[in-house]
């Protein structure tokens, strides 16, 4: 178990107690609905995942520097905590553990989510929300992003 004899959650992610559910009550309701979508989408290898998140976290950064206003900073920020969450997929996992990893990924990969990553000012907040929870969901600290309490 992932829980110590104080009921805290150690650093090892977690593999028995994975809810779905649970992370979607911890989204706001347009963002959940968007990531109960991507569940449905075929299963992709962690080296897929790894590279769909380099590929886009690297196309924003290339816009940056054309002059296109993109927090990079805050999407860089998401796109590592989606490779620690990725990593935990190596080995047996839960089938749910990789659908909320997966759709995590494809959250922040997708353009038209709740807010759009390149024509609103806080265009990765929402991204940071749905890694942030899922993190929490396999026991791993999110990292404090998004300047919350534990700096950034």
């Amino acid at each position: 178990s992932s829980t110590c004899a104080t009921g805290t959650r150690t650093s090892e992610p977690m593999t028995a107690d994975v809810s779905i559910d649970r992370v979607m009550q911890a989204l706001p309701t347009r963002v959940a609905a968007i990531v109960e979508r991507l569940f449905r989408d075929h299963r992709s290898s962690p080296i897929e995942l790894h590279r769909t998140v380099s590929d886009y976290r690297n196309g924003l950064e290339g816009e940056a520097r054309e002059g296109r206003y993109i927090d990079v900073v805050l999407a860089t920020e998401v796109a590592n905590l989606l490779h620690r969450l990725i990593d935990t997929l190596q080995g047996p996992v839960a089938a749910e553990h990789h659908r909320l990893v997966q759709a995590a990924v494809r959250y922040f990969v997708t353009e038209e989510d709740a807010e759009s990553d390149r024509d609103s000012l806080i265009g990765f907040e929402d991204d940071h929300l749905v890694a942030a929870a899922v993190a929490e969901e396999l026991g791993l600290d999110p990292g404090g992003l998004g300047g919350g309490a534990g700096g950034g």
